[in-house]
């Protein structure tokens, strides 16, 4: 069973959005800022990065992603929050079914909404969890950091207390700045 850190009544959330496939005559840029409008809808007091182009990994023939993170209050229990993400992600064409074959993890998809961070909690230790919070793969994604330390530079990760900032800094000593772009 995984352990949980309590969380704070209206704690501050994190939430990436990304998308590189049109649904519904609507391009990924206006698919970021419809989900970021749905989000915001699930707390309060939100604020949005600006939007970040990247490339589609690890097949860089796929249509290039648009990135943004929202930040916002929130008073949801994690798990109720992310069920509510993937009901949108669902509402907004998102298909789930490429998560059969490992080959196609990372297929492209009309949204993917990610739980980057709910206040200070901590959830789930083991990669099979439901929900590992925070996100664990937030230090090594430039198009999760560049919007997040636009949004929230001071922010620090719960376990290893580095801010979005300094992370964002460490992966721009080795990749190449170009690679995440603002838009």
């Amino acid at each position: 069973m995984a352990k949980f850190r309590a969380v704070a009544s209206n704690s501050l959330t994190y939430v990436a959005l990304g998308s590189n496939l049109a649904w519904e005559n609507r391009g990924p840029r206006d698919m970021v800022l419809l989900a970021a409008e749905a989000v915001a809808l699930l707390g309060s007091e939100s604020r949005i990065s600006a939007l970040y182009e990247s490339a589609a990994w690890p097949d860089r023939s796929a249509p290039a992603y648009v990135n943004a993170v929202i930040a916002f209050q929130c008073d949801l229990p994690a798990l109720v929050l992310l069920a509510a993400l993937q009901s949108i992600e669902h509402q907004m064409g998102r298909q789930r079914d490429y998560l059969v074959g490992a080959g196609d993890r990372y297929a492209p998809r009309t949204l993917d909404l990610d739980l980057l961070a709910h206040g200070r909690e901590i959830t789930g230790a083991e990669p099979e969890k439901e929900l590992m919070v925070p996100h664990p793969a937030i230090a090594e994604r430039l198009f999760v950091l560049r919007p997040l330390a636009e949004v929230s530079p001071d922010w620090q990760h719960p376990v290893t207390s580095r801010t979005a900032e300094a992370m964002r800094d460490d992966l721009l000593v080795w990749m190449d700045p170009e690679s995440v772009v603002r838009l």
